[in-house]
């Protein structure tokens, strides 16, 4: 393996380089979009969450007639 790549001209080593970094900044980035996504629709369930609890709370029991 180790002698298939030597044999490799610079050109060619440096364009696998550069095509594997772009990979690897694309995959990040797709990485960071997906998470504050999640993150984001976590955050909106809990504030819908906490808004029904505090509006249960504050609402005055029925009186029985």
């Amino acid at each position: 393996m180790l002698k298939l790549v030597q044999n490799f001209r610079i050109v060619t080593k440096l364009a696998i380089a550069s095509v594997l970094s772009i990979s690897l900044i694309g995959l990040m980035t797709f990485s960071q979009i997906a998470g504050n996504s999640a993150v984001r629709k976590a955050n909106e369930n809990a504030t819908a969450q906490q808004y029904l609890r505090e509006t249960r709370s504050t609402r005055k029991p029925r009186s029985a007639v």
